[in-house]
């Protein structure tokens, strides 16, 4: 690769071109893993026959499943899918990587179309650089969906379209090929990419404008026509994902806000940094090339904002074949300024830097897709102290949509023998509504958990924390508590048929049967402590002993505060060696370290309560 210059400057593009890549590459391999699948990841999952759904999927299996079950899509993305999960596994990280992989060859095919329609590297370097630092292309390096597939080959079918229109030499049936593959592959990705097909189209119709058609003209006519017509078998799946658009109104357009899906675009493309993009489409207007350039993006633009307005929707991630196309104005833009002796490691140095800024932009992602709650770490921290007759609910923030966690808490917490539940306001007509929900919801569980993600706050939390109050569900136990989730345990602490007493004000129940759960001996245990108590004045000992009495471990705690609570202990039981234990239970006054007197559950004095017995 030669050199570019500016300022009579030679400018070594080769080790910037390979940073460039190896940026790409990070900003998307640290995140393919950083958290779990989410609904369209699932429904991609499913659509590509995974592992998890049963035997892999011939290509006519997977277009029988999509089109009766997700007709919203197009098979060609899951057919990749297919092939590659079943070679690398169907992991988080091996899925995500295919998009890593498509949105690299992506920044190489931008280059190389950069160069292609100026014979100038900087322009091409430009382009590359606005492409792949770019947040709208950025996000979806790590997303197990279609979209970095979706711009490679959008950029691609530019790429041949360019080069066989413009060699001087008459171009070859593999090249015509290339053609045809590319742009039917691009038709069957993604619904939108007919807009840019179409619009390679008329462009190629005015080319008549300035010339007589000619055996290449012909040719290429004819190639575009045969990748739409191969489009044909699925018209009538088109069809019903238009009636289905159409009847669900996701997005109301009224007057010109569809001019404000134009505007996220730009505010997407550029990593918030709307004066630069704006600054480099100006002076990219001074460039041979731009007219060409600008007018394709403006076509491209035109049709997808009015197919937003016709079916009314508004993600702006279904226009993402506008992005190499963007990328091509401001590399026109980065060179004019190179031109005018501003060093081009800066101008690329700034576009990276505002998407290193934008990177975590909880706004800005947004634009992108609505942010998954993290239920695979909640279920990390949840799962290993769950067992039967739980229930574990998602408590939804007021802006959730139910429909698009219940596959994500399917998977990751389906597993485990609880009843899972969701619960938000969003779905529910009224705070009656809402509190029936929560009762239902709760049944007539012993044990509940409950899962939360502070991030999508809820109005409603401390009404539902209120309504299991009202049912007699406390507190127990805190798994987690930070700005990213919540896992919390509550138990139902009632009027039981026996309780033991600890002195004449502290009474403790069994809340469902305690039990072994892997390396652990889990116990809820209810209280009824009468008010006048001091706090932090008694604990509560929980000792694990052998037939012969010697304890062989123990757990201690602060009693809860006055009133009714709940506490879950968990006592570690890997390290014992095999026998038969009790678990026993005690309660002393820490200003005497004197233990209470205590009448069992069956009305008798007790020296301890015996609370279960535990076969090691």
């Amino acid at each position: 690769m030669t050199s570019g210059a500016w300022d009579g400057k030679p400018f070594p593009l080769k080790p910037w071109i390979v940073a460039l890549l190896l940026f790409v590459t990070w900003m998307g391999a640290r995140r393919l893993n950083a958290e779990g699948f989410w609904y369209d990841e699932w429904w991609a999952l499913y659509n590509a026959g995974a592992s998890d759904f049963g035997p892999p999927l011939s290509p006519i299996d997977i277009w029988k499943r999509v089109a009766a079950e997700d007709p919203w899509q197009i098979p060609g993305y899951f057919w990749v899918l297919s092939a590659w999960g079943n070679t690398v596994g169907w992991t988080e990280y091996a899925g995500r990587a295919l998009s890593l992989l498509a949105g690299v060859l992506a920044v190489v095919v931008v280059y190389r179309l950069g160069w292609a329609i100026s014979s100038q590297r900087w322009v091409a370097f430009g382009a590359a650089v606005a492409f792949g630092g770019s947040a709208w292309f950025i996000y979806y390096l790590h997303e197990m969906r279609v979209y970095t597939l979706y711009a490679l080959l959008a950029a691609l079918l530019l790429l041949l379209y360019r080069h066989i229109m413009n060699r001087k030499n008459p171009p070859g049936f593999p090249l015509y090929a290339a053609l045809v593959l590319t742009a039917a592959a691009l038709l069957y990705c993604h619904y939108f990419a007919v807009i840019l097909v179409a619009a390679v189209g008329l462009w190629h119709v005015a080319r008549l404008l300035r010339r007589r058609p000619d055996r290449r003209w012909w040719t290429m006519l004819a190639c575009l026509v045969l990748a739409g017509l191969m489009l044909l078998p699925w018209l009538s799946n088109a069809f019903t994902a238009i009636r289905m658009a159409q009847r669900a109104q996701r997005v109301t357009f009224e007057g010109a806000e569809v001019l404000t899906v134009a505007g996220n675009m730009v505010y997407a493309f550029s990593s918030t940094s709307v004066a630069l993009f704006a600054l480099l489409a100006i002076f990219s207007l001074g460039h041979r090339a731009a007219r060409g350039v600008w007018l394709l993006t403006i076509t491209v633009l035109a049709g997808s904002l009015a197919a937003y307005q016709l079916f009314h929707i508004g993600d702006i991630r279904y226009a993402i074949g506008l992005l190499p196309l963007l990328a091509l104005i401001a590399g026109l833009g980065f060179q004019a300024l190179a031109a005018r002796r501003v060093p081009l490691p800066v101008l690329a140095g700034i576009w990276i830097a505002g998407a290193l800024l934008a990177d975590d932009d909880f706004r800005l992602n947004g634009l992108f897709n609505l942010p998954p709650q993290p239920i695979r770490e909640m279920a990390a921290v949840l799962a290993p102290h769950v067992g039967e007759g739980d229930v574990i609910i998602n408590h939804l923030g007021s802006d959730m949509i139910r429909v698009l966690h219940i596959y994500s808490m399917q998977r990751y917490l389906g597993s485990t023998p609880a009843r899972l539940e969701m619960v938000d306001m969003r779905s529910l007509p009224s705070v009656q509504a809402y509190a029936r929900r929560v009762r239902e919801a709760v049944g007539d569980a012993q044990r509940l958990w409950v899962i939360y993600a502070p991030r999508w706050p809820s109005s409603e939390w401390s009404l539902f924390v209120y309504l299991l109050n009202e049912q007699n569900l406390f507190p127990c136990a805190t798994l987690a508590d930070d700005d990213e989730m919540r896992v919390l345990a509550f138990g139902r602490v009632e009027n039981p048929a026996s309780a033991a007493r600890f002195g004449d004000m502290i009474e403790a129940q069994l809340i469902g049967a305690p039990r072994k759960l892997g390396g652990v001996f889990q116990v809820w245990l209810g209280f009824e402590i009468n008010r006048n108590i001091p706090p932090d004045t008694y604990s509560v000992t929980l000792d694990m002993v052998d037939d012969r009495g010697a304890p062989r471990g123990q757990h201690n705690y602060d009693l809860p505060a006055p009133g009714r609570g709940c506490y879950l202990a968990e006592i570690p039981i890997e390290d014992l060696p095999p026998g038969r234990y009790r678990l026993e239970m005690a309660v002393y006054d820490e200003r005497t370290d004197d233990q209470l007197a205590v009448i069992g559950f069956d009305g008798k004095p007790e020296k301890r309560v015996p609370l279960a017995l535990v076969t090691r």
